[in-house]
């Protein structure tokens, strides 16, 4: 059995939700789950992408997510237990490693 953690992104842009979401679909090989939070206003303020990645599919995730975070267009990455809000590109790598070897332990 493949060992799979919770995988949370959220991000308050459009373009690189639907990127990111492509881009879990793409390793995990099943569409995750997509949400918007809408603000008082009405207007999509942030989307919530929830999926259970794998060991495996990590890298590919993360790779999408460095492009995006490095941009500033993403809020939260929860992988597991560990979570890093307003990542820059470099939290993001580091988040994978810490992500990867607790993966590879359990």
């Amino acid at each position: 059995m493949m060992k799979q953690t919770e995988l949370i992104i959220i991000t308050d842009d459009g373009e690189a939700a639907q990127q990111l979401r492509h881009a879990v679909a793409e390793a995990q090989g099943e569409e995750p789950l997509v949400t918007e939070r809408r603000g008082i206003d009405g207007a999509a303020a942030q989307w919530i992408i929830l999926a259970v990645a794998t060991i495996q599919s990590l890298g590919g995730i993360f790779g999408v997510l460095s492009q995006y975070a490095g941009r500033d267009k993403v809020t939260k990455i929860k992988c597991g237990e560990f979570e890093v809000e307003n990542p820059r590109d470099q939290d993001v790598d580091r988040l994978l490693e810490i992500c990867t070897r607790h993966m590879s332990r359990e």
